[in-house]
């Protein structure tokens, strides 16, 4: 079982899916690195919800989390993934799969294709 676990959060709905499966993982382990990337909404904002607080989120489900922000393009949001799990000797990554159709993400990439392509570590994706 991994002990150091980074959560990418975007906000998406994908993200959320990730974050609900991986709880039982997230409430086992010893550290949780919550990662805030930027929140990717396709809607206007007067339709948005109120965004979700991931960190509150896990702390109710008793999960020690620690939060950091990661502020990169989207055009590198994979690379800074890997980057801060490396940086906090994550042994799991926990994220969400395709925000973006997944046509739109093989023409330009994204940080789930980056992720796949460069991991050195398990990676839990939900979609």
């Amino acid at each position: 079982m991994p002990k150091r676990i980074l959560v990418a959060w975007n906000g998406s709905a994908q993200s959320a899916a990730a974050v609900r499966n991986a709880l039982p993982l997230l409430k086992i382990s010893s550290e949780v690195t919550l990662l805030v990337g930027e929140n990717r909404e396709a809607l206007p904002l007067w339709m948005r919800l109120p965004p979700i607080d991931v960190g509150d989120y896990l702390r109710r489900h008793s999960v020690s989390v620690k939060e950091t922000n990661i502020e990169v393009p989207d055009s590198e949001a994979g690379d800074g993934i890997l980057k801060s799990a490396q940086r906090s000797k994550a042994e799991l990554i926990v994220m969400g799969a395709f925000g973006r159709s997944r046509f739109r993400e093989w023409v330009l990439g994204g940080a789930t294709r980056h992720v796949l392509e460069h991991m050195t570590i398990p990676v839990f994706m939900a979609h």
